[in-house]
């Protein structure tokens, strides 16, 4: 498009728009045709050229890195204009990168020594069936003859006694021997077993006797146990005090004695006592017994 445009004033606005565009241009003009100046300043002396100022850039922004910073060591080239940074820190550590791809198999080792021998391990499974049952071989030749065997029992039990037969008649009376040797009468004396110290038990012998007791002091008489002394039961054993010592009737150790009392002792000098076995080791005492 042309400028300015055809019919361009188009009012009188645009006449004092176009004034002033004028003047302005003329300007520009009369500025770029102007050789002493650069683009209107008078004075160049402070001015300086484009290679200049690339130096005093690169020397100004190699003073702000010069030395070693934090983590980084700076050097500057002056000739070529370049910096060199040197990183002398260690950064944190990246993640771990994928594995790699797996190497080629190494050769194979020398074998290593035996192992122990292992636990022995469960039996082998269930017998199988029993299989089908083999042709009968042909008979073996035939043994020697076996020991003889024990004797069997005997036969059957005894049968019944048969029936008793008839009595026969009673034969002749048979002729009278003659009379035998008239025995021995019988003695009537009672044995007399005499003791004399202070206590005395009965034994086997005293069977049916007269046990007299004599001392001057007291006396003990004792009757025995079965275990003791065999005496049958019935026994019967008389005592008499011939001295003056009272006897006095006990029983032994696993024997019983019973009387009418009051007491089990004689009454004085000369009395007489019995004692009679009545039962096992039972023993029964009667005669003339003191009354205390």
């Amino acid at each position: 498009m042309p400028f300015p445009p055809t019919g361009y004033p188009f009012n009188e606005g645009d006449i004092i728009y176009s004034a002033i565009v004028d003047d302005t241009i003329a300007k520009i003009v009369e500025h770029l045709a102007d050789t002493t100046a650069v683009h209107g300043i008078t004075d160049t002396s402070t001015l300086i050229t484009s290679s200049a100022l690339q130096e005093l850039v690169e020397d100004y922004v190699a003073a702000m890195f010069n030395g070693s910073q934090t983590g980084v060591t700076v050097a500057y080239n002056d000739t070529t204009g370049k910096l060199t940074l040197t990183v002398t820190a260690t950064g944190a550590t990246g993640p771990s990168g994928g594995p790699g791809a797996t190497g080629p198999s190494g050769s194979t080792g020398p074998a290593g020594s035996i192992g122990s021998t292992g636990a022995t391990g469960p039996s082998g499974g269930p017998t199988g069936a029993t299989g089908p049952r083999g042709y009968t071989g042909a008979t073996g030749a035939t043994g020697g003859l076996g020991n003889t065997g024990a004797t069997g029992p005997s036969g059957g039990p005894t049968g019944a006694t048969g029936p008793s037969g008839t009595t026969g008649a009673t034969g002749p009376a048979g002729t009278v021997g003659a009379t035998g040797a008239t025995g021995a009468t019988p003695s009537l004396t009672q044995s007399i077993n005499a003791q004399t110290g202070t206590a005395y038990t009965l034994v086997a012998g005293d069977a049916q006797k007269l046990v007299t007791l004599s001392n001057a002091a007291a006396i003990t008489l004792t009757v025995p146990q079965d275990s003791d002394a065999t005496l049958p039961v019935g026994t019967s054993v008389d005592l008499a005090q011939i001295g003056a010592g009272q006897v006095t009737v006990v029983a032994g150790t696993g024997a019983t004695l019973t009387s009418p009392g009051p007491t089990d002792k004689t009454r004085a000098q000369h009395s007489k006592l019995k004692v009679q076995k009545i039962t096992a080791n039972t023993w029964i005492l009667s005669g003339d017994l003191a009354a205390s």
